[in-house]
């Protein structure tokens, strides 16, 4: 059996108001000015917000070694009085020098991390941030989902630690959304099942507690998917996601912040919005097109089957070892229907699913009339009738 994996994934705010404290975790006492010093990990993350480099804070408050790190990584240190404020140097790109302040603060802890960076929402530091949800949510996924492949090739359980002690106030609320979504890519990619947990710091105390903690272990749709081979999971028809998987593309996006100043605070702006449903159903349709079984036996042990919602996963397996179970006797030589492989009447109808798809989604999107069945070797292939696509708009 394969080890877990764990992935650590913290929201980080402003490091300029963060002061060393000991934390209390689970293995002793630890000194540092985030709670990643409790975490152990196999790939630890920062996620970032661009408003991070337009900060301030009290003099008073900020500690030398924040101020080095934000000096070390190209940020503009000004200092008024008891005010400190960092900006980005004119010029520089703002989340290259983001990524490397996150970097440099937690490398002053003795922490290796990988930065996700999105837009951010709101005014902080002077600087007026519109990016909207879908910005954010849409380089949040896909950022982490980049995460996620790192780890190495998939097997056993995905743990994802959300550590949500420090950050914006909306933070944590999106990035727990974010982690169910990436659920469903990390099982249709392989892990066997993904844990999910809450991780925060108690205030005064810093003791560093769990406070939720869920299992998930087969695809579950906040929404009905608009990409066919997507829907093809959503209506439990492995052997139509299989087929149309192959015509999308892995999904891709990145923003820049444009910042424009004038009268009134700088505006920053993120260009056009993006549609992130629409690049999370392609993450999904991309994740598990891999591999992808040919034959009936290799679609009978196939891991995407055993990723479907249990009602789902019964009926595929039924159906397949009923073909199974009727080849068997056969002893088919060349190709024939499914429909004259169980003896029944061929369909009159030219297309399926002309008033609704149940009897698509009853069995598996195997309609006996559009569905092939050819010797393979010692094996038989599945085809699947193009016409059976339209079911899926249903």
């Amino acid at each position: 059996m394969m080890a877990a994996r764990t992935l650590y994934v913290a929201t980080w705010g402003s490091p300029l108001n963060w002061k060393p404290v000991v934390y209390r975790c689970s293995g002793g006492e630890r000194t540092g000015f985030s709670s990643i010093v409790c975490a152990k990990a196999d790939r630890y993350v920062v996620y970032a917000l661009d408003s991070a480099v337009t900060a301030a804070a009290k003099r008073s408050e900020v500690d030398g070694r924040i101020l080095e790190a934000a000096r070390g990584s190209g940020l503009e240190v000004a200092e008024e009085g008891d005010r400190v404020a960092v900006r980005p140097a004119e010029g520089r790109e703002w989340r290259e020098a983001l990524r490397r302040y996150m970097k440099a603060v937690a490398e002053a802890m003795g922490y290796e991390v990988e930065v996700v960076a999105t837009g951010s929402r709101g005014l902080y530091g002077g600087y007026l941030y519109e990016a909207k949800p879908d910005h954010i949510l849409a380089e949040l996924v896909l950022g982490l989902w980049r995460q996620v492949e790192a780890l190495g090739e998939p097997g056993g359980t995905l743990e994802m630690m959300l550590d949500v002690t420090h950050g914006v106030n909306f933070m944590p609320t999106i990035s727990l959304y974010a982690a169910r979504l990436l659920a469903g890519a990390a099982l249709l990619r392989g892990y066997d099942s993904v844990k999910i947990s809450v991780w925060n710091a108690t205030p005064q105390e810093w003791s560093y507690e769990a406070l939720f903690s869920d299992s998930v272990d087969h695809l579950q749709f906040l929404w009905k998917p608009n990409i066919q081979a997507v829907r093809a999971l959503y209506y439990g028809a492995p052997l139509h996601y299989a087929a149309l998987c192959r015509e999308v593309e892995k999904p891709d996006y990145r923003s820049e912040p444009k910042p424009i100043c004038g009268e009134g605070p700088c505006r920053v702006t993120y260009g056009k919005e993006p549609d992130y449903r629409s690049l999370y159903e392609r993450l999904l349709a991309w994740a598990g097109c891999r591999d992808l079984p040919g034959t009936l036996s290799q679609y009978r042990q196939w891991h995407i089957v055993k990723k479907l919602n249990p009602t789902a996963k019964l009926l595929v397996q039924h159906e397949l070892e009923d073909i199974k179970m009727r080849l068997d006797r056969r002893r088919l030589g060349g190709c024939t229907t499914l429909a004259d492989l169980k003896g029944i009447m061929p369909s009159r109808a030219d297309e399926p699913c002309g008033k609704d798809n149940r009897d698509f989604v009853a069995h598996a999107g195997l309609l006996d009339s559009y569905t092939k069945i050819c010797r393979h070797g010692d094996d038989y292939t599945i085809q699947i009738d193009e016409r059976t696509y339209k079911c899926l708009e249903k």
